[in-house]
């Protein structure tokens, strides 16, 4: 029995599965060595960790957010399948000590060194340290590169779309493994042309358009089904099922949404009602949880009456696609909205002076 291996989880695997890979049209090109090894890939689709486990006929104990670990319902299952949960945005040694254990116990460890999915479809910077321990350990490095993934189901997107996922095996020693699996899903598009058929395809729009094309008026884009429209100018978008809007790449439309951002000289806006979650460091537990609107101002977010300085919010990411989490004051804070967690970080990345075009 391999390091992870249970009879629940051999009959988990044994149903799911099989079911995965025929829903999803999963097809494999390379070898796939025997454990103990390192497992990383590109990160395109929430369920990413599904599609690998399908196609590896070894247990993997997956790298995951702490915000996924730790939820009440499901970290009985994390913790019997030897999942290893770390800190979003924050170095974490604890996570590379469970990695090696692992590893030492001739277990699988799967990781996806981008650290969330990607909104554009684009590879996105790996944090640093990441090519060291790549370099460090002493067991093959599986790489795989996942075509179709984000496709399937764009990060904004509502609804999932039906084509195919190829994933590419290939083994490395070190860190190379890292420039084999950087991949623009759009590059591989406009090659392959595939496509992945779906309703409602539209739906989920306003998570990235944030202005319209036209009469650049903000927070002004509706999605209904296939086609959203602004409401200042009735311009009308068409999500077709190659996955472009109106002809064009999203890495290119999320791209220039983020230079409008930065043009847009608002000093006061109200995006919507959310909820705000409040929790220690580290912990699951939670300390406070309310209702209210998301406010920002030049200096930073408002939500009733918790202000959050900018300059002072650390490691802010994206967690799923509603969440923008961030650490205030040594407090894990959620602000939780249907349509604006990815403005919020761009807003708070933008007015920290960061890096707008390295998506969270």
């Amino acid at each position: 029995m391999y390091y992870g291996d249970s009879l629940l989880r051999k009959f988990l695997t044994s149903i799911i599965s099989p079911y995965i890979r025929k829903k999803y049209n999963i097809k494999v090109v390379g070898e796939i060595p025997k454990p103990p090894f390192l497992f990383i890939a590109n990160h395109t689709h929430i369920l990413d960790g599904l599609f690998v486990q399908s196609i590896i006929p070894y247990p993997i104990s997956f790298v995951m957010a702490g915000g996924t670990y730790y939820n009440k319902l499901a970290n009985p299952f994390f913790k019997h399948f030897k999942f290893i949960p770390k800190q979003k945005g924050v170095p974490d040694i604890k996570t590379v000590r469970d990695i090696y254990r692992v590893l030492k116990n001739g277990g699988i460890v799967g990781l996806f060194p981008e650290g969330s999915t990607t909104w554009s479809g684009n590879y996105q910077p790996v944090p640093s340290g990441t090519d060291k321990l790549l370099d460090k350990i002493k067991v093959p490095i599986l790489a795989a590169k996942v075509h179709g993934g984000y496709l399937s189901k764009p990060r904004w997107a509502k609804k999932e779309r039906k084509g195919s996922i190829i994933i590419e095996l290939k083994t490395f020693s070190d860190s190379t493994a890292l420039e084999y699996i950087k991949y623009n899903e759009w590059d591989w598009q406009e090659k392959h042309k595939v496509k992945y058929y779906g309703d409602k395809k539209a739906e989920g729009l306003e998570r990235i358009m944030w202005f319209c094309d036209k009469c650049n008026s903000f927070n002004s884009i509706k999605a209904k089904d296939n086609i959203a429209k602004c409401t200042n100018c009735s311009s009308e978008y068409v999500v077709d099922d190659y996955g472009y809007i109106n002809g064009k790449r999203i890495d290119d439309i999320i791209y220039n949404q983020k230079e409008k951002l930065k043009e847009y000289n608002s000093k006061y806006m109200v995006l919507d009602i959310g909820i705000l979650e409040e929790r220690e460091l580290f912990k699951p537990k939670l300390l406070n949880k309310e209702k209210g609107n998301i406010e920002i101002f030049d200096y930073g977010i408002k939500f009733n009456k918790n202000i959050f300085e900018f300059e002072k919010i650390k490691n802010g990411v994206c967690f799923v696609s509603t969440i923008f989490e961030f650490i205030y004051e040594d407090k894990d804070y959620r602000i939780k909205s249907e349509n604006y967690s990815y403005l919020l970080y761009n807003i708070y990345k933008i007015r920290s002076g960061k890096n707008v075009h390295i998506d969270g």
